[in-house]
């Protein structure tokens, strides 16, 4: 139809298919489905790696529970290895959910003063065995050997000691937490042509970690040639408790890569030398068919070298001018740490040869997902 014709009164155009206007329409709605799924892509790849405040969840497990300390066996060992039924190795925590929020003030072009707060998660383990046949044996007695099985005038004594050992129950528990503050000064850079941006930072950090194990042992059992009354009776409660303050300098950086506007992959890393405050403090609870007979408070402290590193890959995706989605899986690790269960002391608190020690060696390793948003104003 020529573009100047003139249309009669009444009369309406002829309808067009929309293949034959060249699917304008349909390409104009799957444009604006498009825009609806892509980032929000203002300022291009070069748009500044920036945020106001950060806000985000962390889904957090510990790799390992400590090295393997060995509580209980079955049966006495004698000259041979114990056969053990309940250690560390028999602790597994679960994935625990924690809250990880940091802010920044620009000082000037590209550089800023940051600082964050983590922390709020707590891991528990436990792990427990019975024997009906009252046969479980204690590290403290080197696993009924110490003192050995002896028979005397007023009867027979089973090896080991009555409060924990021939036993028919141990159990062991361990928690621990730990919380982290840094402050620290960032300076940007952005490459040539924008497409990959960093930084690099230098600044002080705080970690805290904080742990308790407790080990539980009852004993009831019966010896028919022993005199009236002739049973067997007692338990032990032991809690140790472990405390890890840490304050250091630490060096660190990130880099990004735009994928897109809008889009970025990167990564951030940062180490430290840190001067770790250990403390130690133990508490132990037993008694027998005859009362209580022990009360036992322990304390140490020690000052040294610690290390703390911390590593994240996160993905960012620009919701709206002020909203970023941002994701990724962080890792965190501590050594030079005193851990509760290696903090367990096996010498008998019945005999008067215990001494106090602190183990600050040992070290922790966290890894999981992290979730959450940034905020621009």
């Amino acid at each position: 139809m020529p573009a100047n014709y003139a249309y009669a009164e009444g009369e309406e155009p002829p309808v067009e298919s929309y293949e034959e206007m060249g699917g304008f329409r349909g390409n104009f709605q799957l444009h604006r489905v498009l825009n609806m799924l892509l980032p929000y892509a203002e300022g291009g790849i070069c748009a500044p790696r920036w945020y106001d405040i950060h806000f985000e969840t962390t889904y957090l497990t510990r790799d390992e529970v400590s090295r393997d300390v060995v509580f209980s066996s079955d049966g006495v060992a004698g000259l041979a290895d114990p056969v053990v039924v309940l250690s560390t190795e028999d602790l597994e925590f679960d994935d625990e959910i924690g809250f990880r929020v940091s802010a920044a003030i620009q000082l000037g072009p590209g550089f800023s003063i940051e600082g964050g707060w983590q922390g709020l998660n707590n891991f528990v383990a436990a792990a427990s065995v019975s024997d009906e046949t009252d046969n479980l044996y204690s590290a403290m007695s080197d696993f009924g050997n110490n003192p050995p099985p002896q028979t005397t005038g007023g009867g027979t004594v089973r090896g080991g000691f009555p409060q924990t050992d021939s036993a028919e129950y141990h159990s062991i528990e361990y928690s621990t937490s730990f919380d982290a503050a840094d402050l620290f000064f960032r300076r940007r850079w952005a490459g040539p042509n924008c497409r990959f941006q960093g930084s690099w930072l230098m600044g002080v950090r705080w970690f805290q970690l904080e742990e308790s194990f407790r080990h539980q042992t009852f004993v009831d059992y019966e010896i028919a040639n022993n005199p009236e009354p002739n049973d067997v009776e007692g338990s032990m409660d032991y809690n140790v408790g472990t405390m890890n303050s840490m304050v250091g300098y630490q060096l660190g950086g990130d880099l990004w890569v735009a994928v897109i506007p809008g889009l970025r992959i990167g990564a951030e890393a940062k180490a430290g030398v840190f001067v770790n405050r250990a403390d130690q403090e133990t508490k132990i609870y037993a008694n027998d068919a005859d009362g209580p007979i022990l009360f036992a408070l322990e304390h140490v402290s020690k000052e040294s070298a610690a290390m703390v590193t911390q590593a994240d890959i996160m993905v960012t995706w620009r919701i709206n001018p002020n909203f970023t989605f941002r994701g990724g899986y962080q890792f965190l690790y501590a050594d030079g740490v005193a851990l509760a269960p290696e903090n367990f002391n096996a010498s008998a608190p019945f005999l008067d040869d215990r001494f106090p020690t602190i183990n600050d060696n040992g070290h922790v390793f966290f890894h999981g997902t992290t979730w959450g948003l940034e905020y621009l104003w």
